[in-house]
């Protein structure tokens, strides 16, 4: 919910008022948009390696991967990387198997924009990388100008945003990935965090596997239309498994654990993989993979219903698709004009999800100073936020009032106590006034 383009550009007066009248709808839309952008790259892939209709049965699988439904209701940086990771799959093979000038140019522009959207590209990028040095045909690329385009692309791309990190903290990001590891388990992390996150990313593709193993036959009498050969399997493999064993090993190496949704991109060629090694497809097996995709759907939707309508509601832990962020933001402009003589609300300080509320529903659409953190909103004029005043919020789940976090007395120690917003259920949040 903070400040970021993706929000922007769906419903703010930087670019779509005029498509979607402001409506709050659009980041919801826009993040199945990207799912369904994922698939159509997947479906171009496979229809080049195994041909269109063993290539949307792949894709059809994808419907259980519940990163891609229930876990992509909100737009966000991970799902934003999607249609890249599977793009840039699907332009590196036309690449390399056509010698395409237009998709090395492609695979650079959507090699940045991945990276642009998620840092985390790179965990595909990187194998990709291996593929073409170590496989002998793939390797022949490098001898054309192709990849060396692709590079200058996404170096033009990339500039502005690599021209920043230098300018502000080039190991800024590195260094927040490691906060959000894993790293509790001492000498046991090296094997626990490692299998936890294999056990995880078997979770989130449970269903797809299942409609798999259905689509397996004794006969091949749904052959494909085109036949994969050792290059095509290698580099599926590449695809499909390349950034999970990077991922892997690298936990297994440094005792870190990964986060599970950095795998979610990942599992985007599950399907593809599953039809470019199944060896036989006949009409039975067809017909017991389409009445398991068609189950798998209902179940999904049944299950996002059920979580959000009856199971968080009663553990008194609604989804962030239900704060009342809109309200939320007209009290507090309301309670900061009516402390303030009328002025404008510039800032506001707080996490992301509740100060990124105000920033986006409030009429005044004011800057968020993310916990009061100069590392992390480096854009904030300190000295500008002290002369104009600012609201500083946090949330507690507690049926009373809660003291502001340490970090914040000390930074705002004349800090102005509010009363409370009382939030339904478990939402709610606490409103300060710093002048």
């Amino acid at each position: 919910c903070s400040r970021d383009w993706s929000s922007d550009v769906c419903s703010s007066d930087l670019g779509a008022d005029w498509v979607t009248g402001g409506a709050n709808w659009a980041p919801y839309l826009v993040s199945q948009a990207f799912v369904a952008a994922m698939f159509w790259a997947v479906w171009r892939l496979g229809a080049e390696i195994v041909g269109p209709r063993r290539a949307l049965l792949g894709v059809v699988t994808l419907a259980g991967v519940g990163a891609y439904d229930y876990g992509a209701l909100q737009f966000n940086h991970n799902v934003a990387q999607y249609p890249f990771w599977a793009l840039i799959g699907w332009s590196l093979y036309k690449a390399m198997r056509e010698d395409s000038t237009r998709h090395w140019l492609l695979l650079g522009a959507w090699t940045a924009l991945g990276l642009l959207a998620k840092y985390q590209t790179l965990a595909l990028l990187l194998p990709l990388a291996a593929f073409v040095v170590l496989q002998p045909q793939a390797r022949r690329c490098l001898r054309t100008p192709g990849p060396y385009l692709a590079a200058a692309v996404a170096f033009v791309l990339l500039l502005p945003n690599l021209l920043w990190l230098l300018h502000h903290d080039a190991l800024g990001p590195a260094r927040f990935a490691l906060a959000r590891t894993h790293d509790g388990h001492g000498a046991w992390g090296y094997v626990l965090y490692p299998l936890d996150f294999a056990i995880n990313m078997l979770f989130w593709c449970g269903l797809s596997l299942v409609c798999l193993a259905m689509l397996r036959g004794r006969a091949n009498e749904v052959p494909a239309s085109r036949q994969p050969d050792s290059f095509d399997r290698a580099y599926v493999v590449a695809l499909g498994l390349g950034p999970f064993a990077l991922t892997v090993g690298l936990s297994a190496v440094t005792g870190l654990g990964a986060r599970e949704d950095w795998g979610t991109p990942m599992l985007a060629f599950v399907g593809l993989l599953g039809v470019v090694f199944m060896p036989a497809i006949d009409g039975r097996s067809l017909r017991r993979f389409w009445i398991a995709a068609i189950a798998t759907s209902a179940t999904v939707v049944l299950l996002v219903v059920a979580v959000q309508q009856v199971i968080d509601p009663y553990r008194g832990f609604p989804g962030s698709y239900f704060y009342p962020g809109a309200k939320f933001a007209r009290e507090v402009t309301a309670g900061w004009r009516a402390a303030t003589n009328g002025a404008t609300l510039r800032y506001v300080v707080g996490d992301s999800f509740t100060g990124g509320n105000i920033a986006y529903y409030a009429s005044d659409r004011p800057s968020i100073y993310l916990d009061g953190d100069a590392s992390k909103s480096p854009w904030i004029d300190e000295d500008d936020l002290r002369k104009s005043g600012a609201v500083i919020v946090w949330s507690t789940r507690q049926d009373r009032e809660s003291p502001p976090p340490a970090n914040i007395t000390a930074r705002f120690p004349a800090l102005v106590l509010q009363k409370p917003i009382a939030q339904p259920s478990a939402w709610r949040s606490e409103e300060h006034t710093s002048e």
